[in-house]
């Protein structure tokens, strides 16, 4: 009879997730070290443009939500290359879409907790490179786990063929 395992394990707190957790904080303090670096003074032009034209002017959901209007690609509140309502032409964009809207919605989220809008034009941009910090510093988390599931299995296979006398010391 085969036996399972939980689906979790308990984990203890090595050095090897003591070196990890250096290595999170080190990134994650680099990637927020002089955050406001210009000041408030929209000095990055992609990030202007992103923050300031498409994500404040652009994208929105309307709510009660009109189905037909977010399946129309000319007319949906969330697509940053809808036409544009005066000329009918179709804007550019040259990004994805999903930054946008989950910046717009963790902003949302957070103006609800904090009272502060997150979402106006002038904070959105210092929020989006707060975000930006947080998750490209879980990628080293991410990274980590992935080359711990490779790198145990390798480890397991090769220490089967040391001798015995040499695993112990």
């Amino acid at each position: 009879m085969a036996t399972t395992r939980p689906a979790w394990r308990h984990l203890t707190f090595d050095t090897w997730h003591l070196a990890l957790t250096l290595i999170f904080l080190a990134a994650l303090s680099l990637r927020l070290y002089g955050l406001n670096w210009d000041q408030g003074g929209d000095l990055h032009p992609d990030e202007l443009f992103v923050a300031k034209i498409v994500l404040i002017d652009r994208i929105h959901l309307d709510w009660p939500p009109d189905v037909g209007q977010l399946l129309d690609p000319a007319r949906s509140g969330l697509n940053p290359r809808s036409a544009d309502p005066v000329t009918g032409q179709y804007r550019e964009f040259a990004y994805g879409a999903l930054p946008l809207w989950v910046t717009d919605f963790a902003a949302w989220g957070l103006s609800r907790v904090t009272g502060t809008n997150w979402n106006a034009a002038e904070r959105v941009s210092l929020f989006g490179r707060v975000l930006s910090a947080v998750l490209s510093s879980v990628t080293v988390l991410a990274v980590a786990a992935i080359a711990s599931r490779l790198g145990g299995r390798l480890a397991a296979q090769f220490s089967e063929r040391i001798p015995q006398e040499l695993r112990h010391g």
